[in-house]
């Protein structure tokens, strides 16, 4: 889910008073593998990621709760697990620029 949601504001002990979306990145993870007999949750070559700053789900025109894969294909490219630190690292810029 994607959902824009409250916060918890412990400055002022209170929950915020507009929804939104509070992380700079989202990472959506896909356990692609799909033989039963070699498939391992914990081998990560095993994993797609795919990393959307908040700017570019904000801007997803489709829903605002839930996103398909095939909407997230649409939006971005699958990274392996190695290279994950420097997509969100510049999808973290991207949305720091906007």
């Amino acid at each position: 889910r994607t959902r824009p949601s409250l916060y918890w504001d412990s400055s002022i002990n209170t929950w915020s008073k507009m929804k939104k979306r509070h992380a700079d990145v989202y990472v959506f993870c896909l356990l692609y593998h799909d033989n039963k007999e070699t498939i391992n949750p914990l081998n990560l070559n095993q994993w797609e990621f795919y990393v959307l700053a908040t700017k570019e789900l904000n801007e997803y025109t489709r829903s605002q709760h839930s996103i398909t894969l095939k909407s997230l294909q649409g939006l971005t490219q699958p990274v392996s697990y190695e290279k994950l630190d420097s997509e969100i690292k510049s999808r973290h810029a991207l949305n720091a620029v906007n």
